[in-house]
């Protein structure tokens, strides 16, 4: 990459590796070579999370690629605008949903049919989510002990056999 990355995601295959510079390029290699695979103009805003193909950016939105002929051509197909930079983003198994944190510590749930945002979180309550890499939602709850001294929660990941882990800061 020309700039520094500050996002990474690879495809769920591991064929291709996609990160996003603080300028706000979309940067994909073959994930078993390493050679250039594309380099894409998003925005002008640092690319702060990735989820395979959906790209959160420092302006809020989050910008949806389609990927084909095995990750070699990216088309953008949908934005969402928000208005706080975000931090971390995961998609549901269903397709239907992202959940995406912002730096603030608020999450949004987004719905992939009409590409807004979801007005109810109960809506979402009983979703699966395909990663978890938000510090914040129903699956985390328990993670966060509250009080005055309490730790931040920079970040979580689960594993690939469902159980939820964390690291605090």
């Amino acid at each position: 990459a020309q700039s520094e990355c500050v996002s990474v995601a690879v495809h769920p295959q591991g064929s291709r590796i996609a990160a996003g510079t603080i300028d706000g390029h979309l940067v994909v290699v073959n994930g078993h070579t390493g050679q250039h695979v594309t380099t894409l103009r998003v925005c002008g805003s640092p690319l702060s999370c990735l989820a395979y193909n959906p790209v959160g950016s420092q302006n809020g939105s989050i910008y949806l690629f389609r990927s084909t002929k095995d990750g070699f051509v990216y088309t953008r197909c949908g934005k969402m605008t928000g208005t706080q930079p975000l931090s971390a983003m995961d998609w549901s198994t269903s397709g239907r949903y992202l959940q995406t944190v912002t730096t603030d510590y608020d999450i949004i749930y987004w719905t992939l049919a009409d590409l807004t945002r979801v007005k109810n979180s109960l809506e979402v309550r009983n979703e699966t989510w395909a990663t978890q890499t938000c510090p914040l939602g129903f699956m985390v709850h328990g993670i966060w002990s509250g009080g005055k001294d309490a730790p931040i929660q920079v970040s979580v990941d689960r594993s690939p056999g469902g159980r939820s882990c964390c690291r605090r800061h």
